[in-house]
């Protein structure tokens, strides 16, 4: 199985704007072993469909230190490889205050991880936080579900959510001309 993007023809590739400065996009959840890690790998993936792979720079982290340095949970590893994509070369890391002078965007997958990151932003900072589900179009949920500890289809379902809010997030970078 594949992410389908329109049929992946040319005509629905993005063009880059300026590729000498790239986006940088960090996806946190709880461990960074589940929803994180398949959010990096799902819209690098995307990304490399339509074209802008070398625009972005995505990396995930966790905010808590539970996971630190392990693998991706092997749910998630099972679920991406379904769709094409391989995550056993991730490694767990933790979400830390200075990842804010390091990306544009800092995308928590619930609302609980969004109060963790703002509770540590600088006043000054510009990084535009928020939910990575606040970029899906005609989803009503704000909040990816953990599916730590569920079956495949659990896994499934929360990967099909994240792909639609990261297509949501490459529809607002066109939208608002950070990628074309």
């Amino acid at each position: 199985m594949t992410i389908l993007d329109k049929g992946g023809k040319m005509s629905d590739r993005f063009e880059l704007l300026d590729d000498s400065i790239p986006i940088r996009i960090q996806f946190v959840c709880l461990g960074n072993i589940c929803r994180s890690p398949l959010a990096e790998a799902i819209l690098l993936h995307l990304a490399e469909i339509r074209g802008v792979r070398p625009r972005l720079v995505v990396k995930s982290a966790g905010t808590s230190d539970y996971h630190v340095g392990e693998g991706a949970d092997p749910g998630s590893v099972r679920v991406a490889r379904e769709f094409g994509i391989d995550l056993t070369a991730h490694r767990a890391r933790q979400f830390v205050p200075p990842d804010f002078l390091q990306f544009d965007y800092i995308l928590g997958m619930d609302q609980n991880n969004l109060k963790r990151i703002l509770a540590v932003k600088p006043p000054e900072s510009r990084v535009v936080t928020g939910l990575l589900l606040d970029f899906a179009h005609n989803t009503p949920e704000t909040d990816v579900p953990d599916p730590w500890g569920g079956g495949h289809n659990v896994f499934r379902d929360v990967f099909l959510t994240i792909q639609r809010g990261c297509e949501g997030l490459l529809a607002h970078l066109r939208t608002t001309g950070q990628i074309r």
